[in-house]
């Protein structure tokens, strides 16, 4: 799939979801406010890795979920299939889909676009026994990418009084940036 790839969407946006944590900071001076932004970026990087370490699955909690809901509802399908990887499903209301394995598409278009096996490719990989759901979603659902995404460490800041801070750092005096009216 070319072009730009979008994951499980979001409504709202990242500045307004930030804006809603940070409610008690916005008063804050800027130092101050940086410091609580990076004291909450801290602690949600020890909280989700903690949390993805815990998971024993090959993907998400949430994405397992959904995958073992869509093999319940794909048990309902009828599977007539084409060749080794095109298969037409018809659904409970008799609406027919075509699903390609080879090249991770379905006409109901959920499959190509989340890049996570849509209810009828479900239902096409369940008949044939030697394949995997896990093999046709994005390696990014997985607990091993959830785990790389919180890898990193936002380090703790020690007291500014601890700081050793060269005399040629501590001469030089910072001037506003000039700006044109």
């Amino acid at each position: 799939m070319s072009g730009p790839k979008r994951y499980n969407i979001m409504t709202s946006n990242c500045a307004e979801s930030m804006n809603k944590v940070n409610v008690c900071a916005r008063e804050y001076s800027v130092s101050k406010l940086v410091d609580f932004l990076r004291e909450r970026m801290q602690q949600w990087f020890t909280e989700r890795k903690d949390k993805a370490e815990k998971t024993s699955t090959i993907l998400t909690k949430k994405c397992e979920k959904r995958l073992v809901a869509l093999q319940a509802e794909s048990t309902r399908m009828k599977v007539k299939p084409s060749c080794a990887y095109e298969f037409e499903v018809v659904d409970s209301r008799c609406k027919s889909f075509v699903v390609n394995l080879n090249s991770r598409s379905c006409t109901c278009g959920h499959f190509q676009l989340d890049q996570f096996v849509c209810v009828h490719a479900v239902a096409a990989i369940g008949i044939r026994p030697h394949l995997s759901c896990y093999t046709y979603i994005s390696p990014y659902y997985t607990r091993d990418a959830w785990l790389a995404t919180w890898s990193g460490i936002m380090h703790p800041i020690a007291d500014p009084d601890s700081w050793s801070i060269p005399a040629t750092i501590q001469n030089q005096r910072c001037k506003p940036p000039s700006c044109l009216k």
